[in-house]
């Protein structure tokens, strides 16, 4: 498993596609501060999202 790995990414220069998180995680949304600020309040600080207050 670790010989596959080693043969294909360092002797064969394959590089592996991008993982789902380094997908999400290189997404740039932008989003304004008024509306990051009440994500952030409603999400974290309100708890809206398990309260199910948000559809």
């Amino acid at each position: 498993m670790i010989w596959s790995r080693l043969v294909r990414e360092y002797m064969l220069g394959i590089r592996p596609g991008p993982s789902d998180l380094a997908a999400w995680n290189a997404d740039t949304t932008r989003m304004p501060y008024r509306m990051h600020s009440e994500y952030l309040k409603r999400l974290f600080l309100d708890n809206d999202l398990a309260a199910g207050a948000i559809a």
